[in-house]
């Protein structure tokens, strides 16, 4: 035998005189949803660092779960030998609230962590943590799913009493396979002081469920936002994870960017669904599109265009006109897209939802032009008038407004006269426009179209005016 060799007694023996690794409490802290217990292992034949993870310490408390240790971050070796590692205890449900408070028995399972010679610490208490907490609780009692939108029921308790003013809309959140705005507290009941339940909306993604938003979401309370009477609140954490909802229904949703002329607005909308979409069902619809804004505009969409994809999906190309002609300031507004619900369908009959797909905050800084007077005599049909309103948000270049402002098409050609110029009391000026025949005396029946013409009346910071179509006037003259 080598002199450098052990015999399996003497190996036995020099085994039987090192000590068992050991476990050293060295602190513990603790934030809104966890708390942190540091520790000491040392061994003296070597700690086995790979047997470190998620199960080397528990803790207990009579009445409440077993929580587990996860090891937050890599193990580092001190400067006396011994391996520090930090542990993380996530509060039970989410972060901690005045049921946690009580007494932890911070203990290490038998067998979890070994040295090299794979002795392990034995099941024993490494220390008794005292925690009290003070924030109300929050728990999803329940959940409602309905075509446009999800009810969730969240109640919260509190051993002193919940501030019912702090509950609102702002309170959750939803995090998952689709981007949840519009959230609204539905309804508020006080059970007691100390009990509040609170039924959150959440509104269906582009007006309602469709199979494009299948998938997992979670009901996330907001960083203290419910409070009880002394101000305390939890921490913001997950309430609730539902990891397969599954939807059937068509979709129908903005399909990129929208094009914006000078008087036109072309929106895409694309329908398609798990089973294909019935073609008819979008070119026999009647009112299908509609556009609206608070400021009074309100239009049914003409579809122009229906491309195929080959796939069972379908896009309109669907396009309203602006109000008064062409797009100015004072049409500055939100344009909310709505699709009628129940029309389109999948090859199973299955409906889309429809309703509102998005809102478009339209902003534009062109001036306006409107007409608030017209003259025309059916015995004189040698002439007709109009009085023109320009206006701006800004202010309008008065030497900017000439003859050549605005132009007329009909059935005679006519030459156009600035006769004056005024300002307006609400803003603006008013101008009066002559039109009398370019040839001969007389103007002949017929519509005449009175437009701006494009970029002649600009307002002080040049920005010029759209041209379009102001108004028809069906003009007829006694012979």
């Amino acid at each position: 035998m080598r002199a450098n060799e052990l015999s399996r007694a003497e190996q036995l023996e020099a085994r039987l005189v090192m000590a068992a690794p050991t476990a050293t409490f060295v602190s513990a802290s603790h934030n809104d949803t966890g708390v942190f217990v540091v520790v000491d292992y040392r061994s003296d034949a070597g700690l086995q660092t790979q047997s470190l993870g998620a199960g080397d310490l528990i803790a207990t408390r009579a009445g409440g779960p077993t929580l587990t240790g996860n090891l937050f971050g890599p193990a580092v070796p001190q400067e006396d030998g011994s391996v520090r590692a930090i542990y993380l205890f996530a509060a039970p449900s989410g972060a901690w609230n005045y049921t946690d408070t009580g007494h932890y028995q911070v203990t290490s399972p038998d067998g979890q962590v070994t040295d090299v010679n794979d002795d392990d610490i034995g099941d024993g208490v490494i220390r008794t943590l005292s925690l009290w907490f003070t924030q109300p609780k929050a728990v999803v009692t329940s959940n409602t799913m309905r075509t446009s939108d999800w009810l969730i029921v969240v109640n919260y308790t509190d051993d002193v009493a919940i501030n019912t003013a702090t509950i609102d809309a702002a309170d959750i959140r939803v995090e998952g396979a689709e981007v949840i705005t519009g959230i609204s507290l539905h309804q508020k009941i006080v059970n007691s002081a100390n009990n509040v339940t609170a039924v959150y909306r959440i509104p269906a993604p582009a007006g309602g469920w469709n199979y494009l938003h299948s998938g997992a979401y979670t009901i996330v309370l907001n960083n203290r936002t419910v409070l009880d009477t002394g101000g305390r609140g939890p921490g913001g954490h997950n309430l609730k994870t539902y990891p397969g909802l599954f939807f059937t229904a068509p979709s129908a949703r903005i399909a990129g960017s929208t094009t914006m002329t000078g008087n036109e607005w072309l929106i895409p909308i694309k329908f398609s669904g798990l089973n294909g979409i019935i073609q008819a069902s979008i070119t026999n619809a009647t009112n299908l599109v509609t556009v609206s804004a608070p400021n009074g505009y309100s239009q049914t969409a003409t579809r122009t265009q229906l491309i195929d994809h080959g796939d069972g999906s379908y896009t309109g190309i669907y396009k309203v006109t602006a109000r008064g002609g062409f797009w100015d300031y004072s049409d500055n507004a939100g344009y909310t897209v709505r699709v009628e619900p129940g029309v389109v369908r999948d090859n199973l009959f299955r409906a889309a939802p429809g309703g509102n797909l998005r809102t478009f905050g339209l902003w534009f800084d062109k001036p306006a032009a409107d007409i608030v007077g017209v003259t025309a005599n059916q015995n004189d049909a040698s002439r007709f008038e109009v009085v023109v309103r320009f206006h701006d948000n800004g202010a309008i270049n008065l030497a900017s407004i000439t003859a050549g402002a605005v132009s007329v098409s009909g059935p005679t050609a006519v030459t156009t006269t600035l006769l004056s110029v005024t300002a307006d009391p609400a803003g603006g000026y008013r101008a009066r426009f002559r039109f009398t025949p370019a040839t001969g005396d007389r103007l002949a029946n017929g519509s005449y179209f009175v437009s701006t013409v494009a970029n002649v009346v600009r307002d002080n910071g040049d920005v010029g005016i759209n041209g379009g179509v102001m108004q028809r006037y069906g003009l007829w003259f006694a012979p």
